[in-house]
């Protein structure tokens, strides 16, 4: 009977020295795990294509197995709706009512009593502002030559937001103005009894406003001081991209979800080739899968301008969350709740040109390559 007994016992043993043995393997020969000093973090690489597909039977790969479900003007419209509320009020499915989207619209922004006769709405003339100053000194800095017709309008919201602070705060003037921008002709004439979302106002509204009806931080120290030291604390999960595919260049991503706020949050640092820090771009998402962008420049100051790569090496000025709006959606129903895009399905490649050298890799880095 002890001979049995110690038999099974010498079975059990063996039978979890074996697992451990399959466990230690598994650990060592995964390329995707990130060993961080008393926690390990899977990479989510390689993304699936499929996470751009809201739909059953669309294939991500193949443009003719979706459509459009509704025009970007609208997907740009529910998504503003969507951060007035911070969360997904308004899906873009089946259930999606426009009057009941236009209707809300219009009353968020009667409800603050804001007058029109206040506010410089129809001046086509505008003095350029602090974000065309800004847009101008960094497009001289990478040779950009184009304008943006987004960075226009932002600064003539500016000038509206600054005339309605005199008499309200700027989260009741941005929602106030929010109609006005939504449903905008040309210059910020109201079209009256036609609605239809101005895709490019309403982006301008978003870029300036998003910010303020987020209350989200003016700097990237308020911002770790409320989310967390990422680029020092050891609880993030870490990762160098030496050429990532969205800069085209190196890249630090720091993952984590926070329990006491509720989020995901992905922290990507564009770095130059000595290593410094540029830009820091955000992607924040709720429980309820609404998304939210932001960046903070080298200074680290808020900003909605970020430099992102062009063909044969040169570089452009892209206003957010429109730059990321345009990689973080689903391909058929169009809304934007992708929280890592799959480059494969954006059709994105690295320059003939790039480089396999990693440079910038600290010890807690996991190296990610893409195209390689």
């Amino acid at each position: 009977m002890r001979l049995r007994k110690l038999n099974t016992f010498n079975d059990f043993l063996l039978k979890i020295h074996r697992f451990i043995i399959v466990l230690l393997l598994c650990v060592f020969t995964t390329k995707a795990v990130i060993a961080l000093p008393g926690k390990q973090s899977t990479s989510p690489y390689p993304i699936d294509p499929q996470v751009h597909a809201a739909f059953e039977g669309t294939d991500a790969l193949n443009s003719g197995t979706y459509r459009g479900n509704i025009p970007f003007s609208l997907s740009h419209t529910i998504y503003a709706a969507n951060l007035i509320e911070n969360k997904r009020l308004f899906l873009a499915d089946e259930s999606l009512d426009k009057e009941t989207l236009f209707s809300y619209i219009l009353n968020i922004s009667n409800a603050e009593r804001i007058s029109s006769t206040l506010l410089p709405i129809l001046e086509r003339k505008y003095d350029r502002g602090s974000l065309s100053k800004e847009f101008d000194a960094l497009a001289k800095k990478i040779n950009f030559h184009f304008k943006l017709k987004t960075v226009n309008e932002a600064d003539r919201l500016n000038q509206q937001l600054n005339s309605c602070n005199r008499t309200h705060d700027k989260r009741q003037c941005c929602k106030g103005l929010l109609s006005s921008w939504v449903f905008a002709k040309g210059k910020g004439f109201p079209q009256g009894k036609h609605l239809n979302p101005n895709l490019v106002t309403t982006r301008a509204w978003l870029s300036i406003c998003g910010p303020i009806i987020s209350d989200l931080p003016k700097t990237l120290e308020e911002f770790k001081e409320k989310y967390g030291q990422f680029d020092t604390a050891l609880d993030w999960a870490q990762e160098l991209h030496p050429q990532s595919m969205a800069k085209q260049g190196g890249r630090r991503v720091y993952r984590k979800y926070l329990r006491k706020y509720k989020v995901d949050i992905s922290s990507a640092q564009t770095l130059d080739p000595k290593c410094n820090v540029t830009e820091t771009e955000v992607v924040m998402r709720s429980p309820s899968g609404l998304m939210k962008f932001f960046g903070y420049d080298a200074n680290g100051h808020l900003t909605p301008l970020g430099i992102f790569p062009m063909t044969q090496g040169r570089k452009s000025i892209r206003v957010t969350p429109e730059s990321c709006l345009g990689c973080h959606y689903k391909f058929d129903s169009r809304e934007f709740n992708v929280q890592i895009p799959s480059y494969e399905a954006l059709q994105l490649k690295l320059n003939s040109g790039a480089s396999n050298e990693i440079h910038c890799k600290n010890q807690k880095d996991t190296v990610i390559w893409h195209g390689k």
